[in-house]
């Protein structure tokens, strides 16, 4: 019997809304994690209010690069 528990999860980057920034800069950005039910639930170019926490996760394709 298998104790394993499956999740789906989805990375999506989302960024700040341009018309909400001062002339000439550039809008920042942060990668988000989704899991359950709220995969696939957006489009790109979608607005949106995200409420969680921050938790910061390292990136295992960057770790198996040498040096």
């Amino acid at each position: 019997m298998s104790k394993c528990i499956f999740a789906d999860f989805q990375k999506v980057r989302v960024q700040e809304d341009p018309t909400k920034i001062p002339p000439g800069a550039m809008p920042r950005s942060i990668d988000v994690i989704l899991r359950n039910e709220w995969t696939e639930k957006g489009q790109p170019g979608d607005i949106c209010e995200i409420i969680g926490y921050l938790c910061v996760l390292p990136e295992i394709a960057s770790m198996l690069k040498p040096g």
